[in-house]
């Protein structure tokens, strides 16, 4: 996995700290339900039973005389946590946010590799000490659809961040 400070157009996901204030304060709330789309491009029937036993709704969209079978489902918003580090749609704030931080350190402890691990933490941190806990929303948007998509409200944030990451 690459990563790039800043904007890049090729990446597979981006995150972003937006700061808090009494206008945009309410979208540390992590309630927000979001669409979760999986394509099937092949007729295996197990894979479709799979998505419909866990709760997808199948959507058929014709394009370029296609068939296009969509399975769209709409569920909780993820919480930034250990298991991602950079592919899925989620937000993270507060207490979280600092687990986060521990586990992006934890997981670059002797390891060449994930070294920028550290960095990001670093980079993190250093806007929580600057702003303050309360006042700082993390948040991930993959385009490539994974953990969904981001309420429209979050989306319209990314222009206003105060820090970007790029993940290819």
């Amino acid at each position: 996995m690459k990563t790039r400070s800043g904007f890049v157009s090729n990446s597979s996901s981006s995150s972003f700290i937006i700061l808090l204030d009494d206008s945009n304060r309410h979208l540390a709330n992590y309630d927000y339900v979001i669409k979760n789309t999986e394509y099937i491009f092949n007729d295996d029937p197990k894979v479709e039973k799979r998505l419909l036993d866990n709760g997808y709704k199948l959507k058929i969209e014709f394009f370029n005389k296609r068939i296009y079978k969509h399975f769209i489902k709409n569920t909780p918003i993820l919480k930034t946590t250990g298991c991602d580090l950079g592919r899925d749609t989620s937000i993270c704030f507060g207490e979280d946010l600092l687990e986060y931080i521990n586990f992006l350190r934890n997981e670059s402890t002797g390891d060449e590799f994930n070294e920028h691990l550290n960095d990001l933490a670093t980079e993190i941190q250093n806007i929580i000490d600057k702003y303050g806990l309360e006042n700082v929303l993390f948040f991930r948007d993959s385009d490539e659809d994974m953990g969904g998509e981001l309420p429209s409200e979050l989306k319209e944030l990314e222009s206003s961040a105060i820090w970007t990451q790029e993940y290819h």
